[in-house]
């Protein structure tokens, strides 16, 4: 195994054991491994180099021991004598978590559909005052200025006219998204600690119930709106195909908006925090941002012949629905909840 080395000493530095069994585990991002020992079963994960300032790594780890003291079913990360939460082997960052488990979520599952949202609501309300500093000032992972570049890199694989202008069609996306809701709506709508990645492969569940919650990279305090247009997106949407969160082209498939699902989930949210006006009005926008990102971002993880494919495959299928139907959507969602 590439990492057995730095496993074994990250291991031994944390919990004072060996380990008696490592298995790689899913996802697309950063490393991360089920390891078993004597004194217990452990996530080690290697933080990932943009995330590896000992800032963020404190504000992270703060957050998780808060909600895991208040009984929330996070992974809590292991201390040294010193205080310090992570451990420095061979050239990486590394944390070490303790372990929580679950099923993957069922589509079908409405009722744990409407425990995530109640889940959600619980998490924001938990983490909405006393932040911890370290993440002052951090944007949104779809924040437009972020995608740009993305943007960029696409333009210059472009092989003929029809791929030009349908990269130029993105950016006038990106250009209406900073206009509309970064533009000032943004930074009006009410704020909490989110956990800023919301979808199938960062959350377990055991009888309907949320019962595992990972990856807490781009955890901030940010809209709590964005946390709940991510639930609407990849827990209360209809997909061509299940949604595989170890698959990259699985888990960013072209969806619409399932209006029961949707009723749901937004139900569970607001038997604890109810949306505002302006909250309801940056729905639709949060969800056109939170689809140009996972498209322009998610191409970092395809082969570069790839990548114009990958984020212009039915990519305006859900804008068109977005830009015709959106806005009557939410509109009827509102009425009946």
């Amino acid at each position: 195994m590439i990492y057995e080395d730095e496993i074994k000493e990250v291991i031994k530095a944390a919990v004072s054991a060996v380990p008696t069994s490592v298995r790689a585990l899913g996802g697309t991002a950063t490393p991360k491994f089920d390891v078993r020992t004597s004194n217990g079963r452990f996530v080690l994960r290697i933080r990932p180099a943009e995330f590896s300032d000992e800032n963020l790594i404190r504000f992270d780890h703060e957050v998780l021991w808060r909600l895991h003291r208040v009984g929330l079913p996070v992974p809590y990360p292991h201390k040294r004598p010193d205080g310090t939460s992570w451990f420095v082997s061979g050239r990486h960052v590394w944390e070490v978590l303790s372990w929580v488990e679950g099923e993957p979520f069922d589509i079908n599952d409405l009722q744990a559909i409407y425990n995530l949202g109640r889940f959600l609501a619980q998490f924001h309300a938990t983490l909405r005052d006393n932040i911890p500093f370290g993440k002052a000032g951090w944007r949104r992972e779809d924040h437009p200025d972020l995608m740009v570049e993305y943007l960029r890199q696409l333009g210059t694989l472009c092989s003929g006219s029809a791929e030009e202008n349908e990269i130029t069609r993105i950016g006038n996306q990106i250009d209406l998204v900073k206009e509309t809701l970064d533009g000032g709506l943004y930074e009006k709508l009410p704020e909490a600690i989110i956990h800023g990645d919301i979808h199938p492969g960062n959350l377990r569940f055991r009888d309907s119930h949320v019962s595992a919650v990972y990856d807490f990279d781009y955890i901030s305090l940010q809209a709590r709106a964005r946390d709940v247009s991510d639930g609407l997106m990849f827990f209360a949407a209809r997909r061509p195909s299940i949604m595989n969160p170890d698959d990259i082209y699985s888990l960013t498939q072209p969806f619409e908006c399932d209006f029961e699902r949707s009723r749901v989930f937004l139900d569970g949210y607001q038997q604890i925090i109810k949306l505002t006006d302006l909250e309801w009005s940056a729905l639709p926008l949060l969800i056109r941002s939170r689809w140009l990102q996972i498209r322009l971002r998610g191409s970092r993880k395809v082969k570069k012949e790839q990548k114009i494919l990958f984020v212009l495959d039915r990519f305006f299928e859900l804008i068109e629905w977005l830009d015709e139907r959106g806005a009557d959507f939410f509109h009827r969602l509102r009425t009946v909840l």
